[in-house]
């Protein structure tokens, strides 16, 4: 009797069931238990890493296909052959590694032993790993001062409300753009000097643990995001579901939120109303912002971890180290001991 491959769950990946017949042979607790099982592994990834595989994926099928491979499952030669395509393009090497995980993803959700794991796929990536490591494209981090010009030159608007609460609390939070346009009504807790806000989940959150940062409540601070946030609520009338939304003009307030890509447009657009050159910044300079401004206020790293949800202290410092940039090169420090 054979397997049967159907369509999974992230479109583009095979699901392995078993024949027909042999399920109808299950019980009615066995049955319940598989679909429970089914709809859990379902939602086990954020929404935004499904959407990932499932892009990443296609292109991968895509290009076996145009070019007489084998799709599932897949020659180690031929995902090796896809990565350096990939790298041929000039795709960035975060995005050429998504496409090996989609990859690894699909071949075991098929029941096949993931092809990325083998020797020709492994030293390919780790080829294009050393290649691309002093290369990557660091957007520029938010500090305090330049969050300050961006607030300054939001207009008066319910658009711009919105914004100030987006800039601020994206920064506060030290948020990842899916984290931030995630958050609803319900994750915050407001007391009198402080809001507790919860990030049920998130990208680094594999066990999905989520977790919780209390924000001060200080009206009388420019920059206060718990005062942007409740005044933006407070404005629109917003009760439930999504905190952020899209605003247009003549209509009512959307009731879904709005997508990620609104705070990498938010934080260009305010950053060019301040005179400030765009391209250097997105949506994840709040965030590179936070971690940046909290080292140099001496926060400790366990204390940063705990609000951004890094898992190592590396990712954190490396924030640091890019932002300091030549001020903090150790040729710099030594020649300047010399006049002390």
């Amino acid at each position: 009797m054979t397997t049967e491959h159907i369509r999974g769950p992230v479109e583009g990946t095979i699901q392995v069931v078993e024949p027909a017949n042999k399920i109808e042979r299950w019980g009615p607790v066995l049955r319940e238990a598989v679909e429970e099982a089914a709809e859990r592994a379902r939602n086990a990834d954020p929404a935004n890493t499904v959407r990932t595989y499932q892009s990443s994926w296609r292109q991968f099928e895509e290009w076996v296909t145009r070019n007489g491979g084998e799709v599932m499952p897949a020659h180690p030669a031929v995902v090796a052959a896809f990565a350096s395509h990939l790298y041929n393009l000039g795709r960035k090497r975060s995005t050429i590694e998504k496409a090996m995980a989609s990859i690894s993803a699909a071949h075991i959700e098929a029941g096949y032993p993931p092809p990325t794991h083998t020797k020709p796929v492994r030293r390919t990536m780790k080829w294009i790993r050393q290649e691309t490591s002093l290369f990557q494209t660091q957007k520029a981090p938010l500090l305090p001062a330049d969050l300050e010009r961006l607030v300054e030159v939001l207009p008066r608007t319910l658009e711009g409300l919105r914004d100030r609460a987006v800039l601020l609390l994206g920064f506060a939070g030290g948020f990842r753009r899916s984290e931030l346009v995630a958050l609803t009504v319900a994750d915050l807790d407001w007391h009198d000097d402080y809001v507790r806000v919860a990030i049920r989940k998130s990208k680094g959150d594999r066990s999905s643990q989520g977790r919780v940062m209390e924000l001060p409540i200080m009206p009388d601070e420019p920059l206060c995001a718990a005062t942007a946030v409740h005044r933006w609520l407070d404005r629109t009338g917003i009760e439930s579901g999504a905190i952020f939304r899209a605003v247009v003009k003549g209509r009512g307030m959307p009731t879904r939120g709005m997508s990620d890509r609104m705070v990498a447009l938010i934080v260009k657009r305010a950053a060019e109303a301040a005179g400030m050159d765009h391209t250097q910044y997105s949506g994840h300079s709040l965030r590179a912002g936070f971690v940046t401004a909290a080292f140099q206020a001496g926060v400790p790293d366990a204390e940063i971890m705990m609000v951004t949800g890094h898992k190592t202290v590396e990712m954190v410092r490396r924030y640091v180290r890019l932002a300091q940039g030549a001020e903090a090169a150790p040729v710099r420090r030594i020649l300047l001991a010399r006049l002390t």
